[in-house]
């Protein structure tokens, strides 16, 4: 249970982190963009 419970904090995680970086990737295009 406590192994299954450490892998989904571990997606979460990554998906969050994921999203992160999307999102400074994303204003980065715009800044270059400008």
């Amino acid at each position: 249970f406590v192994r299954i419970k450490t892998k989904n904090v571990n997606e979460l995680s990554i998906k969050r982190i994921n999203r992160i970086y999307q999102n400074i990737f994303n204003k980065f295009k715009v800044a270059k963009n400008e």
